[in-house]
């Protein structure tokens, strides 16, 4: 009874934290659109296209520059008495993360028109990529604050800080100054440059919060500070393959299409991550919980957790791919006639994000259970794929090229690594009825 009792609390706290974070997620969501409307209504397709080029390097980057830190603190601020053991691996790791971040930062700057000319033969791209460049060290820091905060399980402030706050703050900001302060009209990139300003505020939130929980920060290089950093190692090259099948679809379009194109794909990508809001905001409180069963040996009391989740997952996913259908028209038509060539791509993408969904959290339970260097084995076959799929299709087909590209990567290393957590652990990922799950035990 105490078993079952702790279960259905288990449970319970689950979907509630998952339903704060999805909330959140929804709103970002809408402020992400939001956005996207802006720039487009006052700026036009082509410089929502150089804003989704620019977001492309940023994001590849700012994985780079944070080093897998963000997923790393998330596990072992999961563990009791983590802030008074583990607040010195923050700070270092944010010390690291920022002298990167600077580098890389300084490169892209620096090179900014060779990178504009040469490699997207985009010479109007080169002020978006300039404040991307100033944007990296600021973004790396708030993903590990947000790391920190989903470690200890606030999932308020870890939705702000990851998800909400970006591009809420990103369009406040662009309003305020498109209609408040006429001189802002001539500062080139004048989009990126409004995203650079909302998140120079969410950093100072960040900050602010994380130290009232580190009260005495300090930076150590200890042999313990050593060992976490070894083990930050196979994290950052399982995120980073991860980002580069997300976004590189979009430097092959960066490099192919004109810019217009490449801002209705990024809309149609938008669009089909809704189908994976349930699964994300799961994610949100269940990563720290698998970390904590797997080091308890408690494995069978998270599958039984997971099967009632995959149950609600599924047909929230469902429900939310059959509205996409229904609606695509009519989303892509709020952005003008020519946004409607992106539907094909939305419906092909649609496919893929959803047996992504289907087949449950398997990137996060890979990453908290010790299988990082299985699972980048994995994710670099299927980069591989993505790549040579990618140049071929995107050369024919355009956007619904790398749409297809993006759906085949998509449904193959999901179902490659959810057989070999079942393989491994005994856990499967996915949902089954019960008669079906019976035989399948």
């Amino acid at each position: 009874m105490n078993i079952k009792r702790s279960l259905n609390k288990d449970i319970l706290e689950t979907l509630s934290k998952s339903g704060v974070y999805m909330m959140f997620r929804v709103l970002a969501f809408l402020f992400t659109y939001l956005f996207a409307y802006l720039v487009v209504r006052y700026f036009g397709e082509g410089a929502y296209g150089f804003v989704t080029l620019a977001f492309t390097v940023l994001v590849i980057i700012t994985t780079l520059s944070v080093w897998g830190f963000d997923i790393n603190l998330t596990k072992i601020f999961a563990e009791n008495d983590s802030v008074e053991r583990h607040s010195s691996k923050y700070t270092t790791s944010a010390l690291i993360s920022l002298l990167t971040a600077c580098f890389f930062g300084l490169l892209i700057y620096l090179n900014s028109d060779l990178i504009s000319e040469r490699v997207f033969n985009k010479p109007g791209l080169t002020p978006y990529l300039k404040w991307a460049a100033a944007t990296i060290p600021v973004w790396g820091i708030i993903l590990m604050t947000a790391g920190v905060f989903r470690g200890l399980k606030n999932i308020l402030l870890f939705s702000i800080f990851m998800s909400f706050g970006r591009f809420f703050l990103a369009c406040a900001v662009l309003l305020v100054l498109y209609f408040g302060v006429e001189q802002s009209h001539t500062i080139e990139g004048f989009p990126m440059f409004a995203h650079f300003l909302g998140l120079a505020v969410l950093f100072v939130v960040a900050q602010l919060m994380v130290f009232r929980k580190i009260r005495k920060p300090k930076i150590s290089f200890d042999p313990d500070f050593k060992k976490y950093f070894r083990s930050t190692l196979p994290i950052l090259l399982s995120a980073s393959l991860v980002i580069l099948l997300t976004w590189i679809d979009k430097i092959f379009l960066g490099i192919y299409v004109e810019e217009a194109q490449i801002g209705v794909y990024d809309i149609a990508i938008r669009i089909s991550m809704f189908i994976v809001f349930s699964l994300d905001a799961i994610n949100s409180i269940l990563t720290p919980k698998i970390s904590t069963a797997y080091y308890n040996n408690n494995l069978k009391a998270m599958q039984k957790e997971i099967d009632f989740i995959s149950k609600v997952n599924m047909v929230l996913s469902l429900g939310v791919f059959v509205m996409i259908l229904l609606f695509d028209q009519f989303i892509f038509g709020i952005f003008g006639s020519n946004f409607l060539m992106g539907q094909t791509a939305l419906i092909i993408v649609a496919v893929g994000q959803l047996i992504n969904s289907y087949t449950g959290p398997v990137w996060n339970i890979m990453q908290m259970t010790g299988y990082q260097a299985l699972l980048s084995k994995i994710l670099l076959i299927t980069l591989g794929i993505n790549v040579v799929l990618n140049l071929f299709l995107v050369k024919l087909y355009g956007i619904n090229g790398a749409a297809t590209a993006t759906a085949i990567s998509l449904v193959f290393w999901n179902c490659i690594a959810s057989y070999f957590i079942y393989k491994k652990l005994k856990i499967r990922t996915f949902y089954l009825p019960a008669g079906l799950r019976a035989k399948h035990t």
